[in-house]
């Protein structure tokens, strides 16, 4: 009596490494596309300033209103820094390897992400613990000047 078996033959082995790699960058892909909303506007705040607004507002900022907790080399607070450079306003870079007082503040304000960045104008604090928002940073501003 023969038997009708029949074998499944893959023509290429499961290869554990390349699988893990696939998962390694389709992790990176998604953390790099959930992170980067960190640095734009998020929803219905939308705010749109002229380069005069901007500038105008900029020149009623003190750096000491601005606390920006991050690292040097962390890539979202160097994206933030440069905003706010090419804008020209002022702020103060508290940077958490450099200074014990800077990481401990951080700690303070329950950071868990860079930037954080705080707002301090006129008796009022406004922390940004979602990263750099441009529209949530300016609204801030505007609220409390």
């Amino acid at each position: 009596m023969t038997t009708n078996q029949k074998t499944l033959d893959f023509p290429h082995q499961f290869n554990p490494a390349k699988i893990m790699l696939a998962i390694f960058l389709l992790a990176m892909f998604l953390a790099v596309t959930a992170c980067s909303d960190n640095s734009t506007s998020k929803g219905s705040n939308k705010v749109s300033y002229k380069t005069e607004d901007l500038q105008a507002l900029a020149q009623t900022v003190k750096a000491k209103e601005i606390i920006m907790y991050g690292t040097a080399d962390c890539m979202y607070c160097n994206q933030a820094k440069g905003w706010l450079n090419e804008n020209n306003f002022p702020f103060t870079d508290c940077d958490m390897h450099a200074s014990k007082r800077c990481e401990q503040a951080y700690y303070d304000y329950n950071g868990n992400g860079t930037p954080l960045i705080v707002i301090k104008r006129h008796g009022t604090e406004h922390v940004m613990r979602d990263g750099f928002d441009t529209d949530e940073l300016l609204l801030a501003l505007q609220k409390n000047k």
